[in-house]
């Protein structure tokens, strides 16, 4: 269950910086992961949770995301797809574009289940119950 971690990391690997301050949250919301004195991950939640990671996407400067649209050929390397699995208003997993295929549909790569450079709708066929999901595109 580590998949917005996983994205977490790579979009800062990319060159996002992580935001660490104290209160007040409103605009730029906290993103970051740091280990503890005893070992133990300390983090901001929006870093390991997709939810939260969506709405900090699209509702803050932290990351500047935009809504690509609801079209998978709007999006780049390093976007991002949001999946909400029982379609409850509520995002459950989340991906990031590694690649494209011949035709440039994206592909995408994530853990939890691991998959690298899958198409972009392979989650969405391989769960058993309705999943809906949005496209992201990063501008930071």
């Amino acid at each position: 269950n580590d998949c917005t971690n996983f994205v977490s990391q790579a979009l800062h690997a990319g060159g996002i910086p992580m935001r660490k301050n104290i209160q007040p949250y409103d605009e730029a919301p906290n993103w970051w992961i740091q280990s503890g004195d005893a070992g133990q991950w300390l983090y901001a939640v929006p870093w390991v949770n997709a939810d939260e990671f969506f709405d900090l996407i699209r509702n803050s400067t932290t990351i500047d995301g935009v809504d690509a649209g609801g079209m998978p050929e709007n999006l780049m390397l390093g976007d991002i797809v949001s999946y909400d699995k029982y379609d409850d208003g509520s995002m459950n997993h989340t991906a990031i574009v590694t690649n494209t295929d011949d035709y440039y549909n994206p592909l995408v790569t994530y853990h939890t289940s691991d998959r690298k450079n899958v198409s972009w709708d392979y989650y969405v066929v391989n769960t058993s119950a309705f999943t809906s999901f949005e496209f992201t595109n990063i501008i930071d």
